[in-house]
């Protein structure tokens, strides 16, 4: 708020949802996506359209998959922001449900990447570790991310592996922070 900071923001607030100067323009926004292999069930689309699938409804489709993934297997999913932006963060959502048959557990790690070319890609800091998490029982949303970025990328790319054993992978939602005005869609 102009630099001041105002203790009214905090008053009996438990979470605060936005603040401060740097709100990054959501650059993922109707973006062309591609992914390796091609997932099973949910248009590419849905990963970039703003909104999210919910974990607890079954008959949610938001969601898109790949079905039975091999042990350590890995899949990934790219964003083409359309022109080189500033990039600062990012994230994908993920479900885990492993009291269904087959189970939808989460991936092992998510490694982001980016590049300005789509031939040569550069790593975010180290794989995201989803393992702690790996006890969700019922229909529950994670977050892999990545902040404080600040380089120029016309590609952001997650590299999924999976869990060592077979399982289903259920994603929605891939967002990018971008700090160009003309990121906004």
């Amino acid at each position: 708020l102009n630099g001041e900071y105002d203790p009214l923001l905090d008053e009996t607030r438990k979470v605060r949802l936005k603040q401060g100067v740097y709100c990054y323009a959501n650059a993922a926004y109707k973006t062309v996506v591609t992914s390796s292999p091609a997932p099973t069930a949910g248009a590419l689309s849905k990963l970039v359209d703003g909104i999210y699938g919910d974990a607890t409804d079954q008959a949610d489709t938001d969601w898109v998959h790949w079905r039975l993934v091999a042990s350590g297997g890995t899949v990934w999913v790219k964003v083409d922001l359309g022109a080189a932006l500033t990039v600062h963060h990012g994230v994908l959502s993920f479900m885990s449900k492993n009291t269904l048959t087959p189970q939808i557990e989460l991936p092992a790690t998510v490694q982001f990447a980016y590049s300005t070319d789509d031939v040569s890609y550069t790593d975010i800091g180290g794989a995201f570790d989803l393992s702690k998490y790996n006890d969700s029982r019922t229909g529950q949303q994670f977050l892999a991310w990545f902040d404080s970025l600040a380089v120029s990328a016309r590609y952001i790319r997650a590299t999924i592996t999976n869990i060592a054993e077979e399982n289903e992978i259920y994603l929605d939602e891939m967002e990018v922070y971008a700090a160009s005005a003309s990121a906004s869609r």
